[in-house]
């Protein structure tokens, strides 16, 4: 029986974010059904990593280029390098090698912009499983929900507006959590926990978030100043699970409000033997008390976070969750707290008004609405008295109505957010999709590299036109992109030199176009395979010239085998070399020595390429699979 291969693209499955844990969960739910060929596209991950590929029982491919030239110039221009570490460079050859039957984006609706326009969109399963966390909901999604036959909102809150927008089709499909990691301790194991870090005398109500500007963490601060100017029964304390170096300056807004250091806690983790702690906040890079490894222990971020087990520890310690914001997708740190049964309050906005239903036991926190700049989109500034109010209600709570509260929150994730239950209903979905036949082309639509604006535009509309003409990309006025260039012409450039940067940019894309429909082996000798060596010159002619005194030494080390020169020079400074096999022009593939020596995703064609005019630095350009045996420097 046929396996349906599915295609799932998103944050790898191993980062600490909502999206990485969700893929983690489903991927793993359905490689134990067996039903499924899967296939994980790591957003950000270079294709071909191997600490990033090859560590799950699936399949893992890495959406970024792997051409070091090419991702430097990428890295030039922030909107290129968004697209980019999203797949826009790769999935049109991800799919072509891969065949899936079902392509599922799961990112917010942005990362996928311009896919429905690719060749391969709707010629099989298409299936978006995406955030939508503000109003306006954003155009492009709304605009592509025709082209997107399976279109899914995590939140209730995106789904409803999509529809009310005219798009009937969308529907709600929860984010997945794992409830197999996340449960309430035994109390005794609680307060070992609590013991161990000096906080059992204190209420503590925790926060765990990404620092980013929309997880407003001057709410809660301003909400504790209000409580330290009342009595309360027990001493409150602030558990902030974040990184302190991005985002927020907390120690800053603490200390605007006079909130004292010891009052707000973060978790630090060692990232040599991984033992973590719940301490005030004392700065980065500080030794290990556990293994002594020095500068080893910060707070935690996505790429260095706390194990699944440590982070149940972590919510168990919260005497209540309370996760304020301006908008969001799930949140899923609000349904792992209500797995342990800690209490919870999120704002009233966006996928919050999911848990703050009777059903869920959460309590909502109210805002005020405003519009956020240059997006425009409505969000939600949470009230710091609504959040003072929610802390003294959890408070003052008795013994039997704490732990109702608690069960009934747990309840409600197990019942509509869980993997099992998440993971059930995209098999039914899946299920009922047909299987394909790859009869369609994957010709990519070239750049244009010789559009010329006209002179007399101002410098907006000059940026604009490259993108548009040039590149193909439409951007707006708030675009990354568009603001940096709009800068540097203002600074330190010219409009010639981001002129150049963007035909650069636009060449490289139509040489590596022409690179893979051009029949390299065709120029090759076809009785020299394994025999072969090229050297490759892009200097000045005299340089050339000068190269070809080390053309003896290296036949001399490769005996029986056929020199390669591959040059813009003219032809005739090598007549007469006896050394030189064959002449041949520049071609665009020439630039990656992985092409010419072999790689991941290709043949070997030489057994040492020279480069003379690369950075031997890059160990690529030196490697040449151990094969090197020049007795002499030629660079």
């Amino acid at each position: 029986m046929h396996k349906k291969k599915i295609l799932f693209i998103s944050n790898h499955s191993r980062r600490f974010t909502g999206f990485g844990k969700n893929l983690k969960n489903i991927l793993t739910h359905l490689y134990k059904t067996g039903k499924y060929e899967l296939v994980e596209a790591a957003n950000g991950v270079v294709n071909g990593d191997e600490k990033n590929e090859g560590i799950s029982p699936w399949k893992t491919i890495g959406t970024l280029p792997n051409n070091p030239k090419r991702l430097s110039q990428l890295n030039q221009d922030p909107t290129l390098a968004q697209k980019a570490s999203y797949g826009h460079e790769t999935i049109d050859q991800i799919i072509e090698e891969e065949k899936p039957d079902i392509f599922v984006g799961i990112e917010d609706y942005w990362a996928f912009g311009g896919f429905t326009k690719k060749p391969w969109w709707n010629k099989i399963n298409c299936m978006i499983w995406t955030t939508l966390d503000s109003i306006p909901i954003f155009n492009e999604a709304v605009t592509d929900a025709k082209d997107v036959k399976y279109f899914y909102s995590w939140a209730s809150f995106g789904a409803k507006e999509m529809q009310r927008m005219g798009n009937p089709h969308v529907k709600h499909l929860r984010g997945s959590i794992s409830d197999k990691e996340f449960y309430k301790l035994d109390e005794e194991k609680i307060e070992t926990i609590k013991s161990k870090f000096k906080i059992n005398d204190s209420f503590i109500v925790g926060f765990v978030f990404r620092n980013q500007l929309r997880k407003t963490v001057p709410a809660l601060l301003d909400s504790l100043q209000i409580l330290n100017s009342q009595t309360t029964s027990k001493p409150i304390k602030v558990l902030l699970h974040t990184n302190w170096k991005e985002g927020w300056d907390i120690r800053a807004l603490m200390a605007e409000r006079k909130i004292p250091d010891q009052q707000v806690l973060t978790t630090y983790l060692c990232a040599k033997c991984k033992d973590y702690s719940i301490n005030p906040f004392v700065g980065h890079d500080v030794n290990c008390p556990s293994c002594g490894t020095e500068k080893s222990v910060n707070t935690v971020s996505i790429g260095e976070g706390v194990f699944d087990y440590q982070l149940n520890e972590i919510y168990n310690v919260m005497d209540m969750y309370v996760h304020p914001f301006t908008s969001g997708g799930q949140e899923i740190p609000i349904q792992e707290a209500m797995l342990t049964e800690t209490p919870a309050a999120c704002t009233n906005y966006s996928c919050g008004v999911d848990f703050c239903n009777e059903e869920s036991g959460g309590l909502p926190l109210s805002w005020h609405e405003f519009v956020e700049f240059p997006t425009r989109f409505k969000k939600a500034s949470t009230d710091p008295k609504s959040i003072a109010e929610a802390i003294t209600t959890v408070l003052n709570l008795s013994p039997e109505d704490y732990a109702k509260t608690g069960t009934k929150s747990r309840h409600y994730i197990l019942n509509n957010y869980s993997t099992e239950v998440v993971g059930k209903k995209l098999e039914e979905i899946f299920d009922s999709m047909p299987s394909h036949e790859y009869d369609f082309s994957f010709n990519k639509f070239k750049l244009n590299p010789l559009y010329t604006p006209p002179p007399d535009v101002d410098d907006s509309t000059f940026v604009k036109l490259l993108y548009t003409n040039m590149l193909k990309t439409e951007i707006s006025d708030s675009d990354e992109g568009y603001l940096h260039w709009m800068h540097r012409l203002q600074s330190d450039l010219k409009r010639p030199d981001v002129f150049s940067y963007f035909k650069n940019v636009a060449t490289t894309h139509n040489n590596e176009i022409d690179q893979k429909n051009f029949d390299f082996e065709s120029v090759l000798d076809k009785d020299d395979e394994g025999r072969r060596i090229a050297i490759v010159l892009k200097n000045d002619p005299s340089s050339c010239l000068a190269a070809t005194y080390f053309f003896e030494d290296i036949a001399n080390n490769y005996p029986g085998h056929h020199l390669y020169i591959f040059t813009e020079s003219p032809p005739y400074l090598f007549m007469g070399n006896k050394f030189i096999h064959k002449v041949l022009p520049l071609y665009p593939c020439i630039d990656d020595i992985t092409f010419l020596e072999g790689g991941p995703n290709n043949k070997r064609f030489f057994e040492v390429a020279y480069m003379p005019h690369l950075e031997v630095t890059m160990l690529k350009d030196y490697a040449h699979n151990d094969s090197d045996k020049s007795s002499l420097c030629i660079k």
